[in-house]
């Protein structure tokens, strides 16, 4: 090759190296290889595999690079091969490079054997091993040195039982060879280090999970009385005896004998004695007939002094026996397993063991939970979760991770890691990010990365507390994924002024912990691809003091940054008459336009003003913070995050609300409405929806539509809320509708409305009927029938709506009959395996309050639907069919429903002059879409 050439593929490679797309990078460089026909050339092409993070395409282009690397480009694949993080992938470079170690590698087999052994590449060990004593006159040292090398290798990541045989016969071999080559030289380390790999296996294949599990019980002893702590007393010593190896065995129980009082412990100190008085007798006449190892151990490890403890048994305090023992029993290892040997005898209690209670023989693969426990500031001993915090009680910490279930509460929701397994399949780590909030107590850190691997625990997360006053307060954790809302977690404590008080009886339980909120029910691996794809710039999570009477809303964006806290001037209580303040101008509005759809500018400005000035009431009554002087009013800019129009905005449901109308919130400053005061922007149509676009922006008297939420943002409320006592949602919130062709249309009606003929007429307009099958039914029975079969995609109610004197809400159906809760209770209606999405086109059909306990909204997402449209007051007929109709030719297509009924509502108000689309609102992901579309 031309230096010329070489020049202008050197040029290409540096192009290449710019590429961001690791799999373009990769691409490109492979099409390359054939031309790189120099060392400066390769050795280039190597730095930039050695710059691709992923694993897979980092192993495809070192396999492509493989042939015509030189001896010295080899290793220097070996070190990158090294580096790859996810296994399947290093071992496919592995094998790839292996093909030539033989050959060309014998000039450094020793540094090639490392390099193997690192990347996990165990196959070829023992074979090269073998290849550099049968072709080299190795000195004794250098024997030795590869038998170490191979007594490096990582036992814990041997799970093939064919793998770790090979592993251990490697060790042999190279034994053997220094026997017969070098048979003078002192073995006894050797020898012991052959014995420590083998217990090593034995250790970890049996002993780890009963050796836990009686850790575990030791902890539940300190707990228990009477006849309960007997049994688990029995139960531990049965446990025991389950553990093959015998310093394993003594070590277990020198390590629990402090847990335990006097008289336990002084039985279990004796149990450990005797069990090294076994291994003793077993190692005692070997060692003698060694001189080396005699000379060596002699002196430490008298015989004597092993009858003189035993000879005091009955008078050495129990503290004096155990350390004996102990000293003792290291000396013995050390004859046994080598001066390297590290016992595997974890100190300490670490909480995630207590999920291996009584769980012999499970999947190394357990259940992953969001987790919380209380620490001392400069500790990692959890706090006992029936204790109480107290004021003089010095720093504290809250530690969280996901991992085996440990800490406060019980095992509830755990993490969906089967449908996290697509991912992982992808990239080694899953980012998410934790944030912990309280009303109560004041937080360092509250936003924290946390990676979470394929399997075991995620690092524990520590954030820092400043208790200020006592009694009941509480924390919420929130998981948050592309700033989506996973799941949330609260965590109750009692907090007493002294540690020497005794809290009171209501007080218990003094620790408590449950799931407040859930997306991790069942979710899909398309629904979390979904979710990953389209990252929420906005999440408010509500969050309740303790005492329920004030709510507070916190802020995230993408990555889970805290964009803010406001504390809400509105409870439970005044919420409820906020609510129906909102739907009473709703429905005044509802009436004015009551013989058709639109209206005039006059009619647009008095009712646009009218719900702006309430609009901003419940704007500032939700987020007073963000009306003060000092502070700019526009919630994106305030936050300091980019809200476009269009944005989603994801709400985690207010407390037992969820039909809440946020929509209507007004961001603008606005005077209340007056005829002869308030005006409409003359410019509304033509100019963009971000606040700032209205050249009246800073006019309190110009009402313009831009300034409402619902005109500006998508709003997606997650009917997801799990309260206190009640169980968890059992369904998954989906992203799609998995229809097919045709689309099952299910519409149950009420007969008497005068427009039902043309709303039909409109419907079937919308396809054919080999896209779109339309069912029909009118009656109680055909809805009974249509809802068990449960065949439906789009479940649509298109009906009277009301509340008996209970406050239960029906759908009135047919000429005269009422749909009720108890009805569908009573037909046991299940929705979980298609999950239509449930649209109630009707009166009073999302009329939530908190007195309405029961309501159809809260029912159907519980049956397990993809979610609810509903509407905040009574709707006319004909504002009914124009919405929905105008919804449907964008859904059909594919649309996004939050994206479709936000097209619906400017739709209206551009075209008709109509306002009343706010009344919609969307009780489920804003993605959620048809699989297949029913129109193009």
């Amino acid at each position: 090759m031309s230096n010329f050439e070489a020049k202008n593929i050197l040029e290409l490679l540096v192009d290449i190296d710019k590429i961001n797309d690791p799999n373009r990078r990769a691409q490109e460089l492979a099409e390359l290889v054939p031309d790189l026909t120099t060392p400066n050339l390769l050795s280039e092409a190597l730095k930039i595999a050695a710059g691709i993070n992923n694993s897979a395409t980092c192993a495809f282009v070192l396999s492509k690079l493989c042939p015509q690397l030189n001896a010295e480009q080899l290793l220097e694949a070996l070190r990158i091969a090294n580096n790859i993080r996810r296994p399947k992938s290093r071992v496919s470079a592995m094998a790839k490079l292996n093909s030539r170690l033989f050959s060309d590698l014998r000039c450094e087999p020793l540094k090639t054997v490392r390099l193997l052994i690192s990347s996990k590449s165990y196959h070829a060990c023992g074979e090269i091993l073998g290849l550099i004593s049968a072709t080299q006159n190795l000195s004794f040292k250098l024997l030795t040195e590869a038998w170490s090398i191979v007594c490096d290798i990582d036992n814990t990541e041997l799970n093939d039982s064919e793998l770790k045989e090979r592993c251990i016969h490697a060790i042999a071999e190279i034994d053997r060879e220094i026997l017969e080559k070098f048979p003078n030289s002192n073995r006894s380390e050797a020898a012991a280090s052959l014995r420590a790999i083998r217990h090593e296996e034995i250790d970890r294949e049996f002993c780890s999970i009963p050796r836990a599990r009686a850790k575990v019980l030791a902890m539940l002893y300190c707990y228990l009385e009477g006849e309960n702590q007997s049994q688990v007393l029995e139960k531990l010593l049965e446990t025991i005896e389950e553990v093959p190896a015998r310093p394993c065995k003594a070590r277990t129980l020198i390590n629990l004998a402090p847990y335990f009082p006097e008289t336990v412990a002084r039985r279990i100190a004796t149990m450990a004695f005797f069990l090294l008085k076994d291994i003793v007798e077993d190692i005692y006449s070997p060692l003698q007939k060694s001189n080396d190892d005699w000379q060596y151990y002699g002196l430490r490890f008298s015989y004597a002094t092993y009858r003189e403890i035993e000879s005091q048994l009955d008078i050495l305090p129990t503290t004096v026996l155990l350390s004996e023992t102990l000293s003792l029993l290291v000396i013995a290892e050390e004859i046994l397993f080598g001066s390297s040997w590290q016992p595997n005898m974890i100190e300490g209690l670490p909480p995630e063991l207590k999920s291996l209670i009584f769980h012999k023989g499970e999947s190394s693969q357990k259940p992953r939970y969001l987790n919380a426990g209380f620490f001392p500031g400069d500790s990692e001993h959890l706090i006992p979760t029936d204790s109480p915090l107290s004021l003089d009680g010095g720093a504290y910490r809250l530690g969280v991770d996901v991992g085996e279930f440990w800490g406060i509460g019980k095992a509830d929701q755990p993490i969906p890691d089967k449908v996290l397994n697509t991912f992982f399949e992808q990239q080694e780590i899953l980012d998410l990010q934790v944030v912990a909030n309280s009303l109560d107590i004041a937080i360092e850190n509250k936003i924290q990365p946390l990676e979470l691997a394929e399997v075991g625990n995620s690092k524990r997360l520590f954030f820092n507390l400043t208790l200020s006053k006592t009694k009941r307060q509480a924390i919420d954790i929130d998981l948050i994924f592309h700033g989506h809302l996973l799941q949330s977690r609260r965590v109750e404590v009692y907090v007493v002024a002294e540690s020497r008080e005794i809290p009171p009886e209501s007080a218990f339980p003094l620790q408590n912990s449950s799931i407040t909120f859930t997306r991790t029910v069942a979710i899909s691996p398309e629904d979390l691809k979904a979710l990953k794809e389209n990252p929420r710039r906005l999440t408010i999570v509500a969050e309740r003091s303790i005492d329920r009477n004030t709510i507070g809303l916190r802020f995230y964006d993408t990555t889970g940054n805290d964009l803010g806290f406001q504390e809400s001037q509105l409870s439970e209580v005044n919420l409820s008459s906020a609510l129906n303040a909102v739907r009473k101008q709703l429905l005044t509005t509802m009436t004015a336009y009551a013989g058709g759809v639109g209206g005039s500018e006059k009619i647009l400005t008095k009712h646009l003003g009218q719900l702006a000035a309430l609009g901003r009431k419940f704007y500032l009554a939700l987020l007073p913070g963000l009306a003060n002087p000092d502070q700019r009013v526009d919630y994106g800019q305030r936050l300091q995050v980019d809200l476009q129009p269009g944005t989603v905005i994801q709400v985690a449901p207010l407390s037992s609300q969820l039909g809440v109308p946020w929509e209507i919130l007004y961001e603008r400053k606005i005077e209340a409405y007056k005829e002869d005061r308030i005006k409409l922007c003359s410019t509304f149509k033509e100019h963009g929806l971000g606040q700032d676009d209205c050249p009246h922006c800073n006019d309190p008297t110009v009402v313009c539509p831009s300034g409402f939420w619902g005109y500006r943002y998508i709003v997606e409320q997650l009917p997801r809320r799990v309260d206190s006592g009640k169980p968890l949602p059992s369904h998954s919130l989906p992203t799609q509708i998995r229809n097919k062709t045709p689309l099952q249309f299910s519409a149950n009606v009420f007969s008497g409305f005068n427009q039902l003929a043309n709303h039909f007429k409109a419907l079937a307009e919308l396809a054919s009927e080999q896209q779109l099958q339309i069912l029909r039914s009118d009656s109680l029975d055909a809805i009974r029938i249509t809802l068990k079969e449960a065949k439906a995609d789009i479940l649509y109610f298109y009906t009277h709506g009301g509340s008996d004197p209970f406050g239960s809400p029906y759908l009135e159906v047919g000429t005269e009959d009422q749909i009720q809760l108890i009805d569908l209770d009573a037909w046991g209606i299940k929705l979980g395996d298609r999950q239509p999405l449930v649209i109630l086109n009707a009166c009073d059909s999302a009329d939530y309050t908190p007195d309405s306990f029961e309501n159809l909204l809260k029912f159907f997402c519980d049956a397990g639907a993809a979610g609810v449209i509903g509407t905040q007051c009574e709707v006319k007929e004909h504002l009914a069919n124009a919405f929905i109709i105008k919804f449907f030719q964008a859904f059909l297509k594919q649309a996004p429903a939050g994206e479709a009924m936000f097209a619906a509502r400017q739709a209206l108000l551009r075209d008709h002059l109509d306002p009343r689309g706010l009344v919609y609102s969307l009780c489920a992901s804003a993605e959620v879409r048809l699989a297949q579309p029913v129109l193009v």
